[in-house]
Parts: structure tokens; C-alpha cells; sequence
């Protein structure tokens, strides 16, 4: 029986200046094995040039080549052109199918699915995902939530420090979150923003995502879905920054004309956005007096993910739910909450949801996994407000920590 020496490498980023840098690599993997696998994110913008180049590069190796495009392949949205570059050179490009190369079989795909075990690593918050499987991961980033599905991001609310913490994300492993810029700088990237609602903590990291991002390569405008008044808060920091915009723009090597543009869409209850990847639908919750707040509910390949947003005890959130994989909630503590003044729990028992009443929501919703967020304590400890939670649910919960993983 003859053996097949198979290498593989991904997250090649190939770009329009990276003529010759591939060659030690490409040479080294000539002398070692007889197919290349790459997978995922072979260009840098999803430029044809950039795969032009790549091509080039590939031509030295001199073995059969087979490829999957990643997020960074798909973000021109030209990667028909880049599929189609590669493959005129002799580079087999999955999508969603197999190939068979020297009697090795390569099923792979950007929206394929992934093998009975990953998914059961998935199922158990072991951090699993890339381009090869529709796996998700759930990432906790500076109190907001990150869902990451084939190494896309979509983020849900931006608090304060979230580009921050989300490169620090990157560095703990989350892959999606650990791209550099060409001077080694973190670069994270977030595919679209999804905001519950319009209070400050869930917001003053809007800037920073809109900005920070562009800076460091983006170059397409950032997607944002919020409630009614979106649009008004994202104008205003645009118009607040137009000088910034102006100046960086004009000048030299700066970044991308169009980076820095938001296109917003306000939301209503019922699906608000879907791909090959995930499902995003809105319902409307009750939040102390906000005309407009919403939870989340995301559908991917793999799990069901329900995201509460900021609201009070509400019927809504288990009808949601029901049997989810996981269940994301805000809650205070009981034992805290009796503490604070009579003017301050007539508000936050209008606007937040008590670790009892949670208890009560998550045995009628039945989530695989409860993931509390959005703690409030008020001088209880973390191990209080959990022993609350379990005096009404059996079943699995977990306070989750800035930069947990699930």
C-alpha cells in the first residue's frame, strides 16, 4: 500500500504585495509531501489579484492542490472571480463538494458539514470552529456576546473595550479574533453588529467597532441591526468623526475609502438576517421603559442559541427557547437586590430579571446550557446568585466570564 503525505496550512492571506513570500514555505512543503490541502482564507480581501498572485506562488509547488475558500475570501465579495482564478492555475476548489486526489478522498466545503465528533466537541464548549465545518462557538467579549460560525463573527451589542477584548479573544485562541495587520497590530474582525437595545452599556463600543476595524483593514462598510433610533445614533457618531474620516481617508496608504460606512438596518420582531451559515431572528422584550428592546434567537448548522438581551421576567424568552441548546439571560441576585434602596428596586425589577424568576423561565424553556450574563450582583457573590438559580433550575448553568468560550 502506498502512502499519501498529505500538508496542510490555512489562513495564507494572501495579498497584493505578498509576491515571493510564500516561496520557503511552498519549497519545504515540495520536499515533504505529495498533496496540499488549504484551508480557508487564502487571500487577504478576496481580491482576484490577490489570488492572482497566490496562483503564482502555488505554481512552484508542483503537486495537486485542493482548497476551501474562508470568510476573508468571501469579503469582496468576488469570490466567484477568486474561485475562479485559482482553479484556471490547477487548484481544486470545494465548495460543498469532494474531490478524490492520488486515492485520498477531501470532502470539504465553506457551509459543509462538519464529522459526528466535532460536533460533539461543539455540544461540550470545547473551542472548535473553521472553515472545514459549520461548528459555532459562543464567545463571551467584554460582557457582550460573540457567535462564531466557520470562523465568521457576529456580535451582539457593543460595550465598552469590546475590539479590545476581542483581540484578547484572539490571543487565548478564538481565530476569527486573532488576524494581525501587516505590522503585527490585532485586527479583529466582526462580519455584523445585532444590538438588543439602545442603552448606553450596550453601545459605547459602536465607535470602536465601527472605527477600529476599518483602521486595521476592513474594507467593506460594517452591516448594523438595531431597534428604531439605529439610525440616528450611528449618524450622529459618523457625523461626530468626519473630520477623522476626511483625514484618514485622503491620506497616503490609508485605509479603505468605503471602510468606514455603517449600513443599518432597524429591526422588527421575525427574521431580521440569514446566510449559509445562521439565522438571526428578533422578538420584542420587556425592558423597564424602552419603547424598543429585543432578544435574539440564532439558528446555525450546529445549535440554537437564545439571547435575552436587557428585559424582566417574560413568558416570551422560554417560548423562544424551548429546548434550545443554549440560553444566554441577564439576571440580578435576590439576596442583593433586597439590599438596595426602595426607588432602586421598583426600577430594576421593571427592567432586569431576578436569578428565581431565571430559575422558573429555564425550567419552562429547557436550554441545554444556561449561560448567565449581564450579572448583577449587589454585593452577593458569584456562588450566591448561582445557588438562586439552581433553587429553581436542575438543569445545567454556568456565570459566564469575560472571554469564556462555549
Amino acid at each position: 500500500m502506498a502512502f499519501v503525505r498529505v500538508a496542510a496550512v490555512g489562513d495564507l492571506h494572501c495579498t497584493k504585495t505578498s509576491q515571493g513570500a510564500f516561496q520557503p514555505l511552498f519549497a519545504a512543503i515540495r520536499e515533504a509531501a505529495d498533496l496540499l490541502l488549504i484551508a480557508g482564507d487564502l487571500t487577504d480581501y478576496g481580491l482576484p489579484e490577490e489570488a492572482q498572485i497566490l496562483a503564482r506562488e502555488l505554481s512552484a509547488v508542483r503537486m495537486p492542490v485542493v482548497a476551501v475558500l474562508g470568510n476573508h475570501d468571501r469579503e469582496s465579495g468576488k469570490e466567484a472571480e477568486v474561485s475562479h482564478v485559482l482553479s484556471e492555475s490547477g487548484t481544486i476548489v470545494l465548495d460543498g463538494d469532494a474531490t478524490e486526489v492520488k486515492g485520498v478522498g477531501v470532502a470539504a466545503g465553506f457551509d459543509g458539514a462538519a464529522d459526528h465528533r466535532g460536533k460533539e466537541d461543539a455540544r461540550r464548549g470545547l473551542p472548535v470552529a473553521g472553515e472545514l465545518g459549520a461548528l459555532d462557538q459562543v464567545v463571551l467579549v467584554g460582557e457582550k456576546v460573540a457567535i462564531v460560525v466557520d470562523s465568521v463573527a457576529y456580535l451582539f451589542d457593543a460595550g465598552t473595550g469590546v475590539v479590545r477584548r476581542a483581540a484578547a479573544a484572539g490571543q487565548k485562541g478564538v481565530r476569527v479574533f486573532a488576524a494581525r495587520t501587516a505590522a503585527g497590530q490585532p485586527s479583529p474582525r466582526f462580519d455584523r453588529l445585532f444590538l438588543t437595545h439602545l442603552h448606553s452599556d450596550h453601545t459605547l463600543g459602536l465607535a470602536d467597532v465601527i472605527f477600529t476595524p476599518w483602521i486595521q483593514g476592513r474594507r467593506a462598510p460594517l452591516d448594523i441591526y438595531g431597534p428604531p433610533g439605529t439610525s440616528h445614533l450611528v449618524n450622529g457618531i459618523l457625523d461626530a468623526n468626519s473630520e477623522d474620516i476626511a483625514e484618514r481617508v485622503a491620506a497616503s496608504g490609508g485605509p479603505a475609502p468605503d471602510g468606514w460606512k455603517a449600513v443599518v438596518h432597524e429591526i422588527a420582531d421575525g427574521i431580521v438576517f440569514q446566510d449559509s451559515r445562521i439565522k438571526v431572528s428578533a422578538f420584542a422584550v420587556p425592558h423597564a421603559k424602552w419603547k424598543y428592546a429585543f432578544g435574539y434567537r440564532i439558528e446555525t448548522p450546529d445549535r440554537t442559541i437564545v439571547i435575552s438581551g436587557d428585559t424582566r421576567a417574560s413568558p416570551g424568552i422560554a417560548e423562544q427557547c424551548r429546548g434550545c441548546d443554549v440560553l444566554i439571560h441577564e439576571v440580578y441576585s435576590d439576596s442583593g437586590f433586597a439590599t438596595l434602596p426602595p426607588e432602586r428596586q421598583a426600577y430594576h425589577a421593571q427592567a432586569h430579571t431576578s436569578a428565581t424568576q431565571l430559575g422558573d423561565i429555564a425550567t419552562r424553556a429547557r436550554p441545554g446550557l444556561l449561560i448567565l450574563n449581564h450579572q448583577l450582583f449587589f454585593g452577593a457573590t458569584e456562588e450566591k446568585l448561582l445557588s438562586e438559580v439552581r433553587s429553581r433550575f436542575s438543569g445545567r448553568v454556568v456565570s459566564a466570564h469575560d472571554l469564556d468560550v462555549y
